[in-house]
């Protein structure tokens, strides 16, 4: 690579990351048996993301479905799966979507996290299991420049991920549980999941 691309790319990740910082990824999955449930999703994202290589309101360049026709896609690509409401507002230069999925099944459920992103649920012996993996985390470590980096332009940005069973949560990994019993709730900044060195799962058990 010359120097002129390593200089333009450099530059490209610094603007993404700074425009970036002020993002938050919260997903509820509640599930109604262990094989069917919803998926609301809420993203809150500096609104100039989404005009960079943004040619219309539903193309992007986030991984993630953000248009409506990039949900619209996703479950007809996938089975089982359903859009059930979308919406997309704008205020103060931060741009919110919020929608909510049902899944039939939990292959659905799987299919729509995707392989990087593995959400599995499990059931024997009367008691159900689901895992979903948020990052594969870095084995080796960002290192200093890395941890300066994610500080400096992540330091603003979160995810959490809530989950909700039909019945009394038995066994948890990381989260706190509500009162109720029946929904655990895991917050992230980026800079934590960053630095960490092992995947981080969200493990429940009912």
């Amino acid at each position: 690579m010359n120097i002129v691309r390593r200089v333009a790319l450099t530059a490209m990740v610094a603007t993404l990351g700074m425009l970036t910082s002020c993002m938050e990824l919260d997903t509820r999955i509640t599930f109604r048996t262990a094989d069917s449930g919803t998926i609301a999703l809420e993203y809150r994202i500096d609104s100039r993301v989404l005009e960079i290589g943004m040619f219309d309101r539903d193309a992007t360049i986030l991984p993630l479905p953000v248009g409506r026709r990039d949900f619209e896609h996703t479950v007809a690509a996938i089975e089982g799966l359903d859009l059930r409401s979308y919406r997309l507002r704008e205020r103060d230069g931060v741009t919110t979507v919020t929608a909510e999925l049902s899944f039939g099944t939990s292959e659905a459920l799987a299919e729509f996290f995707g392989r990087s992103s593995p959400a599995l649920v499990e059931s024997a012996g009367g008691e159900t299991r689901f895992r979903h993996r948020l990052f594969d985390g870095f084995p080796d470590g960002v290192g200093e420049s890395g941890t300066r980096f994610s500080d400096s332009f992540f330091s603003d940005a979160s995810v959490s991920v809530t989950v909700t069973a039909p019945s009394e949560i038995t066994n948890r990994g990381s989260g706190e549980r509500s009162g109720s019993g029946r929904s655990v709730t895991a917050r992230f900044t980026a800079a934590e999941l960053l630095a960490s060195t092992e995947p981080v799962w969200i493990d429940v058990t009912w």
